[in-house]
């Protein structure tokens, strides 16, 4: 092979590169454009959770006040 053909071989593979590059710059480009955006607040989405004292264990009666706890300090003021 003589040096003038391993400099095109060597252009080539640098044009592909920049190609599948550009390429993939484009197609997430579009796919981040079709992104939904929530802006709904996280009061307006979260309901309480209701206990069933017979059959939850102590550690998610806990949790379950403890978040329902958070829900009444941040949303119910508002």
């Amino acid at each position: 092979m003589s040096a003038k053909h391993n400099l095109i071989i060597v252009s080539t593979r640098g044009y592909i590169i920049s190609c599948v590059i550009v390429v993939l710059f484009i197609t997430f480009a579009l796919i981040a454009g079709c992104a939904t955006i929530i802006t709904h607040d996280y009061c307006e989405l979260y309901e309480p959770i209701t206990l069933d004292l017979a059959q939850d264990t102590p550690q998610t009666i806990r949790e379950v006040l403890y978040n329902n706890k958070l829900y009444e300090k941040f949303c119910i003021q508002q």
